[in-house]
């Protein structure tokens, strides 16, 4: 099989630009299908994906961040603060299961 976006790029506005317009492109085209009554034409969509893909992959105007946004150790606190407590209660539910 062939490997599709190996060593994607998640940052410097790759996922606005690039990750989100491809995945309602996808949506457009199962939704299109669906309501066709069809099954989903992968190769059409392929083919409409590889001009978007080239178009974007072409476009010297776009504008990709260089530089850090936001604070990370500020997300980080906050994601930690949100997961925390379901983290801990996991683990000490898998801490309490036997497996005899």
């Amino acid at each position: 099989g062939e490997i599709k976006d190996y060593a994607a790029r998640q940052w410097a506005g790759s996922v606005g630009t690039y990750y989100i317009p491809r995945w309602e492109l996808f949506f457009e085209y199962l939704l299109q299908d669906l309501d066709d009554g069809h099954w989903f034409d992968a190769e059409k969509f392929y083919a409409a994906s590889l001009k978007f893909e080239q178009r974007w992959q072409n476009d010297h105007e776009a504008i990709l961040l260089t530089e850090p946004r936001g604070d990370t150790l500020d997300v980080a606190r906050k994601i930690y603060e949100k997961y925390i407590h379901a983290a801990r209660q996991t683990c000490h539910t898998l801490t309490d299961l036997s497996f005899s």
